[in-house]
């Protein structure tokens, strides 16, 4: 995605282009939402921050800290690497954004270098979850996943990427 520094200066998304994206989204997925997704814009401290409070909350320290030592044992996993601080470190560099299946928050971080493009693709993307967990049902427990978590949330990952990247060719 490019851009020129104008549309950089004044990345924003009004409450009417929400509701457009969103109206494309159901067009394309053949669903439609029970009740309005409400996106909230975050920049990304305040995102970062949201996500370790989820993972907390979600994601016992005990059970993080087996799941750590498990990984070291089987090597995959470095003896000095902290699971939790990587896992943090990860979302606070790449996220643009995330759909908590529990609480039903829709969070895009608005960065101050991305582009509006990136918005609207990023809120898209994070529709499509929203849109299947009002219609199908979410549930992926947080840790380290199973076979079964990890097809679930392969095929939720994957719906979401292929409409964004046909909303992308598209719009």
């Amino acid at each position: 995605l490019t851009s020129d520094s104008s549309e950089l200066a004044t990345a924003t998304l009004s409450e009417r282009d929400v509701q457009r994206i969103a109206r494309r989204v159901e067009r394309m997925r053949g669903l439609s939402f029970k009740r309005p997704a409400r996106p909230v814009f975050m920049d990304r401290a305040e995102a970062v921050e949201l996500m370790r409070e989820t993972t907390r909350s979600e994601y016992p320290d005990r059970e993080r800290r087996i799941d750590e030592e498990g990984l070291k044992l089987l090597g995959l996993l470095g003896t000095d690497v902290d699971l939790a601080e990587v896992t943090t470190r990860v979302g606070a560099e790449q996220v643009l954004g995330f759909y908590d299946d529990r609480s039903g928050r829709l969070v895009v971080i608005r960065d101050t270098d991305a582009p509006r493009s990136l918005l609207e693709l990023t809120l898209a993307h994070e529709l499509v979850h929203a849109l299947e967990d009002q219609r199908f049902g979410l549930d992926l427990p947080e840790g380290v996943p199973d076979d079964s978590v990890l097809a679930e949330s392969a095929l939720a990952e994957g719906t979401a990427t292929a409409l964004m990247v046909d909303y992308a060719d598209r719009y």
